[in-house]
């Protein structure tokens, strides 16, 4: 068995088969991740045209698999949404960015971290379901602009 599942976009997932959930991309669109004792939440949505529905599905499984008093000391990483020189489309993203965090919080999870995609860039992401942490891989259209990877752990804040 494949111990990676990739999340694709306009997709959620809720798993814990695999101990890596990956999704590719998040330069306009918005990536969130996060991990509760070895189950995966990950979503990857289009950002300046979000579908409400797909980061709602998400957030009832982990209403549902997630006890209150532990949501609150999980800190989700939110990538993607990057924002372009359409100023319609700059306040699409920035609504989008907004509607994702707020509802995260009122799902009762700390504050987000989160990372916006630069200018030309887009996000990978990898979320290691097993051992909390989410490797974060920017990539950029620029060639004079080199590709950095951050690790981040979803359980801590800072």
């Amino acid at each position: 068995m494949d111990d990676k599942i990739t999340i694709e976009m306009s997709d959620y997932g809720v798993e814990d088969a695999y101990s890596i959930m990956q999704t590719f991309g998040c330069g306009p669109c918005v990536g969130v991740a996060f991990s509760y004792h070895g189950t995966g939440f990950m979503m990857h949505e289009f950002s300046n045209d979000i579908n409400p529905e797909v980061l709602i599905s998400l957030l009832t499984q982990a209403r549902n698999l997630i006890p209150i008093n532990d949501r609150n000391n999980i800190y989700p990483v939110v990538v993607g949404g990057r924002v372009d020189e359409n100023e319609d489309v700059i306040d699409e993203t920035s609504a989008s960015r907004e509607f994702v965090v707020s509802e995260l919080i009122n799902c009762g999870f700390a504050t987000p971290k989160e990372f916006w995609a630069e200018k030309d860039c887009s996000k990978n992401l990898y979320l290691h379901v097993n051992d909390d942490y989410v490797k974060i891989e920017t990539m950029c259209e620029n060639e004079n602009i080199s590709a950095k990877e951050i690790i981040v752990d979803f359980n801590k804040n800072g």
